[in-house]
C-alpha cells in the first residue's frame, strides 16, 4: 500500500471512530483522535475549536440517530 493510501485509510478509520458513542462519551478517546490545533466550521457556519469540540461532542448527533 502505498504511503498516500495508507493515510486516507488512517483518516476513514478515525473518522469512523469518531462516530463510535463510546469514543464521543469519552474526551479522552476522542482527544486522541483530534489534533490539537482542531478547527471545524459546521454547515451552520458555527466555528469549533479543538476544546469546544471535545466539550460538545458527547451531546452532538452521532452516526447512529
Amino acid at each position: 500500500m502505498s504511503g498516500e493510501t495508507t493515510d486516507i485509510s488512517a483518516a476513514i478509520t478515525g473518522e469512523l471512530q469518531l462516530l463510535d458513542p463510546d469514543v464521543r462519551m469519552s474526551p479522552s478517546l476522542a482527544a486522541e483522535l483530534l489534533d490539537p490545533e482542531f478547527i471545524e466550521v459546521g454547515a451552520s457556519g458555527r466555528r469549533w475549536t479543538y476544546e469546544e469540540m471535545l466539550a460538545a461532542l458527547p451531546q452532538l448527533d452521532g452516526g447512529n440517530t
